[in-house]
């Protein structure tokens, strides 16, 4: 039961018997209700209680006021009342008047005890230093070091940090009261009378806790002549990271001999005991606001430049709490930086900093203060990355098959190798002519291509490439029998090419139509599966394939129609799923796990919305409004629409580096973070061709960047697959050491004998290349 209980001493119930009185204030109630009294231990006073190793609750110690027995140690059940008998305290342990506590591991302590007061006045009498503690497991009381001096009617606490203190009380002989602290250490069996400082006053009959805050309470008490004693209100706190004292509020009633204790709802409650009057009934509490704690981000970031982060760092801990953001040890506050980012949340759990630059790097870490004190989190690094300038020298060259008679697209690219796909007249095993997409590979070296159908298909397609992975589908063929003879029947299966073994591995999803994997980062895969629905609606489902089996798991979202996976960066899955109701409406979504982990990207005001692709911490994609298409970068939660100032319409396809590939203006070209960095690259296709698609690019470690994709010849009436190539500012330095030298003539004259110059990208070594470098040597740079 959640609740606050006092057991035993005055007022004495149960009739004749004499029997003390049990009673429980559940938290947030007004009412105290009455518990099974202490029967059979008659007129106790003076005793201790605590809760065990066992979570049982123990009544020790104690004196019956009839006869001056000793009380016996009981536990204590809630509808029955005292119970069972345990060991009894040693005789040697006073009656009354001793201090007590339970540690961290639920042993009962009984601590000194006598006379207290009343020493002074009994010859003979002496106040004790004696200490034992009971270990439930054992059933024992076990001796422990005895205090430094005698000391009765002091108050014990365990502080949680290994020590138990023994605060106040009448020193050995009676003669005064002590405004000693001694710390018992748990683990060495030792004292110490100097490790905490005294109490500003000497006090005895005072109740000590320990607050949610981890500071010690010492309520009440009494001080005056020993033998005609004023009952106190006053409250002392301890402050272990102070090592100190301090006055704390008055309580609203003096009170001596009462009890006191921390409820789970962070508040000391102090109950009963006496004033100068007499009992008394009361019960009154003091707030103690557990100190603040804070967690951060587990890693470290990398933004882009021109985009936004969000700090978050989740607090516990009393209220009021305040908070603010530092960054390399200076307070942050909202507004606009000198280096003209924005910052906002500079004082709530969620720092916010949006158009970064690199004047934004640093270490940052936020800090929470009330009552109790402050807390600040682990520094988080931040790192801006700046995407490079997009090149605006480009050759652009079509990598079209010579043997294929078919349309040709360009899909992907990763580590120089070229992956898409044709479709072409082709026989099937029983006769039939089909036009039918076939898989395309082009050679890193050559950039001549092949055809990278499996053994025994009939055709399939590549959309992504990445580490040993080139992912896709294929044709599964089998015979069926219609019409009185067999056919070729057959569904589009989701495989993968492996390029190192150049095996191919079908990893089609289960009761699925058909299925296909679109996108991979080298090390997982994801795409979905198509399935025959009631009524014969079809539906599609995101599919994920990992490591080490690559067996695919369906991530359908509950309460969505259809999802999809375009993209994979790490252990973060992005695409979207379309809503039923009123839609469908497809909204653009990340998972980082099962179908439960997925989070709406869609951004408000927008009508629809979807990521194409996802890489290096950038995610990109659309989303619709007005009716057109507006390209933009997810940074987080939040969108940012980059569509280029008078262009009715844009989208992303791809992204790496801090750099975006996409469509504005009808044209194919790229950004590198802005709306207004949109360059086309449509002017450099060659003549003859029209109607430019860039599917993917990628960044070599000299930053040269490769484009593919596709263009309509008109000569030959079909889509050609394309290929764009950045070209250095200064054309002619053909080493790239960043300057046109005699070395890069006798380094152009090397490679041209050998074959090896084609200056111009054209595909082939020719005099041409020689006029042209010739030209661009002696062009100033």
């Amino acid at each position: 039961a959640a609740g606050i209980l006092v057991l035993g001493g005055t007022p004495w119930v149960n009739g004749a018997d004499m029997d003390g009185s049990a009673s429980m204030l559940p938290l947030g109630a007004t009412e105290w209700q009455p518990l099974p009294p202490m029967a059979g231990m008659g007129p106790v006073v003076g005793h201790g209680a605590g809760v065990d190793s066992l979570g049982r609750i123990v009544v020790f110690g104690g004196e019956n006021t009839d006869n001056g027995d000793r009380s016996p140690t009981k536990v204590y059940i809630l509808d029955e009342g005292p119970t069972t008998s345990l060991a009894s305290r040693p005789t040697a342990a006073p009656r009354q008047f001793f201090a007590w506590c339970t540690d961290g591991q639920g042993r009962l302590y009984t601590l000194g005890g006598g006379k207290g007061p009343e020493a002074v006045d009994e010859p003979g009498a002496r106040n004790e230093a004696v200490c034992w503690r009971y270990v439930a497991s054992t059933n024992t009381w076990q001796s422990i070091a005895p205090m430094p001096h005698g000391i009765g009617d002091a108050c014990a606490v365990y502080d949680g940090n290994g020590h138990i203190l023994v605060i106040g009380g009448v020193d050995a002989t009676g003669g005064a009261r002590s405004p000693n602290v001694a710390r018992y250490d748990v683990a060495s069996n030792t004292w110490s009378d100097i490790a905490i400082p005294d109490m500003p006053v000497a006090v005895n009959g005072a109740h000590a806790a320990v607050g949610a805050n981890g500071w010690i309470y010492v309520t009440g008490g009494e001080t005056g002549p020993l033998l005609e004693p004023l009952a106190l209100n006053t409250t002392w706190i301890y402050r272990p990271d102070l090592n100190q004292w301090m006055a704390g509020p008055d309580m609203a009633h003096p009170r001596r001999h009462h009890a006191a204790a921390l409820a789970s709802d962070n508040f000391v409650y102090a109950i009963g005991g006496e004033d100068d009057n007499g009992p008394l009934s009361t019960c009154e509490k003091l707030y103690t606001p557990p100190c603040p704690t804070l967690t951060t981000p587990p890693v470290d970031a990398m933004p882009w430049a021109r985009g936004s982060i969000a700090l978050t760092t989740e607090a516990s801990g009393g209220t009021p709490m305040t908070f603010h953001w530092t960054k390399d040890g200076v307070i942050l506050t909202d507004g606009v930086t000198p280096a003209g980012s924005v910052i906002s949340g500079a004082t709530t759990t969620t720092l916010n900093i949006s158009n970064l630059s690199t004047a934004d790097d640093g270490l940052y870490h936020a800090e929470a203060t009330n009552a109790c004190g402050s807390a600040s989190s682990q520094d988080v690094a931040i790192a801006v990355r700046v995407p490079p300038a997009i090149p605006t020298r480009w050759s652009v060259r079509t990598i079209h098959p010579a043997w294929l008679a078919g349309p040709s697209q360009a899909r992907s690219i990763a580590n120089g190798r070229v992956v898409g796909a044709t479709n072409v007249p082709t026989t099937l095993p029983d006769g039939r002519v089909m036009n039918l997409d076939h898989p395309l590979m082009w050679d890193p070296d050559t950039l001549q291509a092949i055809d990278i159908t499996p053994p025994g298909s009939i055709g399939g397609a590549v959309y992504d490439v990445a580490g040993d992975f080139m992912t896709g589908w294929f044709w599964h063929i089998y015979s069926c029998y219609a019409g009185g003879q067999w056919w070729t029947c057959g569904w589009q299966s989701a495989g993968y090419w492996n390029i190192s073994t150049g095996q191919f591995h079908e990893v089609h999803v289960s009761g699925s139509e058909f299925d296909a994997v679109y996108a991979t980062d080298g090390v997982r895969m994801v795409g979905s599966a198509t399935h025959d629905g009631s009524g014969g609606v079809h539906y599609s489902s995101a599919v994920v394939w990992s490591p080490p089996n690559y067996s695919p798991f369906s991530i359908q979202t509950p309460g969505t129609s259809q999802s999809f996976i375009s993209a994979v960066d790490g252990d973060r899955l992005y695409g979207g799923v379309y809503t039923p109701v009123p839609g469908p409406i497809a909204h653009a979504g990340l998972w980082t796990g099962a179908a439960y982990t997925f989070t709406d990207l869609h951004p408000a005001g927008y009508a629809s919305s979807s990521v194409s692709d996802a890489r290096d911490g950038q995610v990109v994609g659309a989303a619709h409004i007005g009716g057109n298409s507006h390209a933009g970068i997810w940074i987080g939660t939040a969108f940012q629409d980059i569509n280029p100032p008078g262009s009715p319409s844009s989208s992303m396809t791809a992204v790496q580096g801090g750099v975006q590939l996409g469509s504005a203006f009808g044209e194919p070209g790229l950004w590198n973070g802005s709306a207004g960095s949109f360059f086309s690259l449509a002017s450099f296709v060659p003549p003859g061709y029209s109607n430019p698609v860039a599917t993917r690019f990628e960044i070599a470690p000299d930053g040269a960047i490769t484009v593919v994709g596709f263009g309509w010849n008109a000569a030959t009436a079909r889509n050609e697959a394309l290929l764009w190539r950045s070209l250095a500012d200064c054309p002619a330095d053909f080493n790239s050491d960043g300057a046109a030298t005699s070395q890069d003539f006798f380094d152009f004259i090397t490679a041209f004998f050998a074959g090896g110059a084609d200056f111009n990208h054209d595909g082939a070594t020719t005099s041409q290349d020689f006029f042209d470098f010739i030209s661009a040597f002696f062009t100033p740079c």
